[in-house]
């Protein structure tokens, strides 16, 4: 349904019991006359829009809230997405005697009896987890595209596009004239694709007869469409649903609609109210009381109250988050072979819909691997085994064709054909998994949707999520890549971002993914999760794990302040440093090994053995260093919490943050350098400087980021002490140690 963008994102989110990750959930709230939405992301970030009138607010949105949120009455975003009563009033009860929080509030511009927040930025984008957004396309009349509209109330609303996968919801509270604006505006901004449109349209106004324009409807191309309120003014209109459902003449008998988009056949209300002439019959707009959408960002399926609807575009693949990075990636699939000599992948000259389909994979590591008896399996059987002998160099790309006689460079690849299969690698258009194995180890493994005429293709190479090949802005609008990167370029090996900072991954099996850790002091017990336990150390040490002997596996090792002794079990023991100095190793060098350091903030002393000795910050500043560049060597950095200051030393400065925050810099945006980053205790809020910003846990819990996922990138994670609780949001919950241990961080 959209073209992706790249944009600033935002975030948050709701109690525990909803903190793995769930679909995104879009709730239309049964207010009678009036508007309420409550959407929940996959991680929990919550918006609520709207909330009908005052006595709505009392009798219909805050049970609906507490039902969802407990005692934790508190939403990350607020908006009023215009200043009527009817969607106002309650959204100021549940701010006020409703007992409920908002850690932001946005209206449109009109702000005369709401009188709450700031005016919602145009192109805000709030991330809602796992690649789920929403973004403000329109408010007070200006859009995206720089295009503009009339500025009265209805049509000052706040619009917003929710987008999650292949899924698309739009949602432009009162709306009405302005519609052929928006619908032009999402179009020419790249925020949709004109082939697909929207799935969803939440109805402007109500379903009143100035909502659902025939340019609006054309445009968007909905599948289903819902409607909040209408107690009053007769609404919906029965004129708003004919050009909903794209009737050619009106149910009135007043005339032609003028609408040519008839891919809606459902049409759903909230609300019914007594019959009166030109509102639309029950049995044309069914009621349902409260709405709620279900999406899971990859099912060819979304659902309203628990009715399937299909997702109406290709569906990209997304690798199967369970298997590790390994030595060999699927980097290029095409599946759907196109039409003519354009599908001519393998350049015989011939277009074949079997022969012309391939897998490319790429070595990304630094020295050659043996494929020999590896496999490829599709959903159903292995489809091709490699044969004895086949190497692939470091950097280099192999080339898998159904069949034909492959002729080309194709940058240099290796190149082989799955002939003298009759179906070649057996690839279906409409979505498959494919799995590379060495034996019983999966090596990588994809799984796509429904597929267009080009191939998907990583973006960035190698580590970045899958995109249609045509779609990605450096292949020029090529269909396919075979041997070569999406500009055409050659492969050769690099690693990928921030790989060269292995040291503070924790990984202590060497496998790529940070391991979840403790350190219970009273006995000296260090536990890994699923990887071993060891005693080392004492009470009167701190955990300091690191690549001390530059293997590509973290150490255990510990440092006693009270002597200065440091120690890697099973390595060296050194004494440096002392009562009072903060422990910061880390490979400052970058020499492939934990450097042993310390911070001093009594004097401002950085002091990292065989490295440097300085002066830099002082007693009010928090030790924040970390590679803060793409040359793998650890910087000094500090954060002065009084005023939110982050100093880089020979970087940057910049005001990020505040009392009360805790630093936790790391790679937030897998650019291979790290962000300033702040965890909030008191209020669970996460934030990276240009990168992310989200709520996630709740007083009292550690804040442990880390490679979780093996990609290069860092994400969330959390401690909680008193019951031994982990949650990484989308990789893994579970308990693991207890109130007297540590968490390991790096």
């Amino acid at each position: 349904m959209k073209i992706l963008f790249a944009g600033m994102l935002l975030a948050l989110a709701i109690p525990f019991p909803a903190l793995s990750q769930d679909p995104l959930r879009i709730h239309c709230i049964d207010v009678g006359q009036g508007s309420s939405e409550l959407i929940i992301g996959p991680y929990g970030t919550t918006i609520l829009i709207d909330g009908g009138t005052g006595s709505a607010g009392s009798g219909d949105v805050v049970p609906y809230l507490n039902a969802i949120f407990g005692w934790r009455k508190r939403i990350n975003y607020v908006i009023a997405s215009h200043d009527d009563a009817d969607h106002i009033g309650g959204l100021l009860y549940v701010l006020g005697d409703g007992g409920y929080s908002a850690d932001t509030i946005y209206h449109c511009g009109i702000n005369t009896d709401f009188k709450l927040g700031t005016q919602i930025p145009l192109g805000q984008v709030i991330d809602l987890g796992n690649g789920a957004r929403a973004t403000c396309v329109g408010r007070k009349g200006s859009f995206i595209d720089g295009s503009t509209g009339g500025t009265s109330d209805n049509n000052a609303s706040v619009c917003l596009l929710i987008e999650y996968g292949g899924f698309d919801y739009i949602t432009a509270g009162d709306l009405e004239s302005n519609e052929s604006v928006l619908a032009g505006d999402l179009l020419t901004s790249g925020r949709l694709d004109p082939t697909y449109g929207v799935d969803v349209i939440h109805v402007n106004h109500h379903g009143s007869d100035g909502s659902s324009r025939v340019s609006y409807v054309n445009a968007l191309k909905h599948e289903l469409a819902v409607i909040n309120g209408g107690t009053n003014y007769g609404h919906p209109r029965w004129t708003a649903v004919d050009r909903l459902k794209g009737r050619v003449n009106y149910s009135d008998g007043s005339g032609a609609t003028g609408v040519t988009w008839t891919g809606c056949n459902n049409v759903y209300r909230t609300t019914y109210d007594v019959v009166e002439d030109g509102r639309a019959p029950e049995w044309d707009c069914p009621t349902l009381g409260d709405m709620v959408i279900t999406y899971d960002g990859h099912s060819p399926n979304y659902s309203l109250n628990g009715t399937a609807y299909p997702i109406d575009e290709p569906i990209p693949p997304t690798p199967t988050p369970t298997p590790p990075i390994r030595d060999i990636r699927i980097n290029e699939i095409l599946a759907k072979v196109p039409w003519g000599l354009e599908g001519d992948a393998n350049g015989d000259g011939v277009r074949d819909a079997w022969q012309d389909e391939f897998i490319e994979l790429v070595n990304w590591t630094g020295h050659a691997v043996d494929l020999g008896g590896w496999t490829v399996s599709d959903s159903v059987a292995v489809r091709f085994t490699f044969p004895g002998g086949t190497s692939l160099q470091s950097g280099q790309a192999l080339v898998l064709f159904g069949g034909g006689t492959p002729a080309g460079d194709f940058g240099g690849s290796v190149v082989l054909t799955a002939a003298p299969s009759e179906f070649g690698l057996y690839l279906t258009d409409d979505g498959d998994t494919v799995t590379l194995m060495d034996g019983e180890e999966i090596i990588d493994q994809v799984t796509y949707g429904d597929q267009i005429a080009a191939s998907n293709n990583r973006r960035p190479e190698l580590w970045g999520s899958f995109q249609f090949h045509n779609q990605i802005p450096e292949a020029s609008g090529s269909l396919y890549s075979p041997g070569t990167k999406a500009d055409g370029s050659g492969f050769g090996y690099s690693p990928p971002p921030g790989w060269a900072a292995r040291a503070w991954i924790r990984d202590y099996d060497g496998d790529g993914t940070s391991d979840i850790a403790v350190f219970r002091k009273d006995s000296g017990l260090w536990a890994v999760r699923s990887i071993t336990r060891a005693y080392f150390g004492g009470a009167e040490d701190s955990p300091v794990p690191g690549d001390y002997d530059g293997d590509g596996a973290t150490d255990m090792a510990v440092f006693r302040a009270g002597s200065g002794l440091w120690a890697a079990r099973g390595g060296n023991r050194v004494y440096f440093g002392g009562v009072g100095d903060i422990p910061v190793p880390g490979d400052y060098d970058a020499d492939g090994t934990t450097d042993i350091g310390i911070f001093r903030k009594a004097s401002g002393l950085w002091a990292v053995r065989g490295v440097t000795r300085t002066y830099f910050g002082g007693s009010s500043d928090e030790a924040a260093p970390g590679y803060y560049g793409d040359d793998g060597r650890k910087k000094l950095a500090i954060f002065r919490p009084a005023s939110g200051l982050w100093v880089i030393r020979g970087i940057t400065r910049v005001y990020f943050g505040s009392s009360g925050d805790i630093p936790i810099p790391g790679d937030y945006d897998a650019d291979g350098s790290w962000n300033p980053g702040i965890y909030r205790p008191d209020s669970g809020l996460w934030a990276a400087l240009g990168a992310t910003r989200f709520y996630f846990g709740s007083p009292g819990d550690s804040s442990i980021p880390g490679g979780y996922r093996g990609d290069g990138q860092d994400y969330p994670g959390i401690f909680r002490d008193s019951s031994g609780l982990w949650v990484v949001p989308g990789v893994t919950r579970a308990y693991f140690g207890s109130g007297n241990d540590t968490p390991v961080a790096r």
